[in-house]
């Protein structure tokens, strides 16, 4: 069975880098998965899919009336978190 104690290190881990559909990290997250199913005992396999997911190129969110503002969609990086800075 999975180790309750471990279940931060799993988030973190999971979660260190962006994995969007399609990305080497998500595939990366995948296989770990999967080796963590296999090393508590279970079946694990992964299935590949070929799916259509849209990506936007670019993003942008606009007020046009009644004052113009165009939304920076960018946070600013947390120093205590080292994974807001990611920006790629």
């Amino acid at each position: 069975m999975p180790d309750r104690t471990l279940i931060r290190s799993y988030v973190e881990r999971l979660a260190a880098h962006p994995h969007h559909v399609g990305s080497p990290y998500g595939k990366a997250n995948a296989e770990w998965m999967r080796d963590q199913f296999r090393s508590w005992g279970w079946e694990a396999e992964l299935a590949e899919y070929h799916v259509l997911f849209p990506t936007p190129k670019e993003r942008l969110v606009e007020l046009v009336a009644p004052t113009r503002f165009v939304a920076r969609l960018e946070e600013p990086a947390i120093p205590s978190d080292p994974t807001t800075s990611q920006k790629s």
